[in-house]
């Protein structure tokens, strides 16, 4: 078997490429530097901790890594800090909202409305709709009721009397027969 050739452009070629190839891993490595010099690395700083899987340090809640020290984060009022290395280490208490990624101001709660359990939003108390940003009466006409279905106005028109006629009708259709007429006299004369 015979080798193949190997010309003096194809090792200059060759040698271009593994110049190239450890010149672009020499600049991730002098780029990735500064990234692991904020690793929670070496001696462990004022307001940060060991951390208990091996060598390291983390910094303590209200603070983050800035090289080799801990500095606080600036809570704005209506904030708690939330331990989390990315962002900005801060979110808003129930009730409030961010704002400019800079403070918290409080969600808008109107008149016969409280705060859903989310705590970023409201939803109208019970008997009242919502109509953009207030809650409106609902108006209960007579022989009807309220309901919790979101999509309508939130009255139902089906009180019992009624319900019996439907029934009546849909047995009607289905071919169920028995009592139609008591059931139908009963409905319409409220004796039900």
């Amino acid at each position: 078997m015979t080798r193949p050739v190997t010309t003096a452009a194809a090792m200059v070629s060759r040698h271009r490429a593994l110049t190239l190839m450890f010149a672009v891993a020499g600049l991730i490595a002098f780029l990735a530097a500064p990234l692991a010099a904020q690793d929670g690395t070496g001696a462990i700083p004022d307001n940060a901790v060991g951390r208990d899987s091996g060598g390291g340090w983390d910094c303590t809640i209200g603070y983050r890594v800035d090289g080799n020290t801990c500095s606080v984060i600036d809570l704005p009022q209506n904030a708690y800090a939330t331990g989390r290395a990315y962002g900005s280490g801060w979110a808003c208490k129930r009730g409030f909202t961010e704002t400019s990624g800079m403070t918290c101001e409080p969600i808008p709660v109107p008149e016969n409305a409280y705060l859903r359990s989310s705590g970023v939003d409201w939803e109208c108390a019970r008997g009242y709709r919502q109509e953009r940003d207030t809650c409106v009466k609902i108006v209960v006409p007579e022989h009807a009721f309220l309901t919790d279905d979101d999509s309508g106005k939130g009255v139902g028109l089906h009180p019992r009397p009624y319900r019996k006629a439907a029934m009546i009708r849909f047995r009607q259709r289905s071919g169920v027969n028995h009592e139609v007429r008591t059931f139908h006299t009963a409905a319409h004369t409220g004796d039900a």
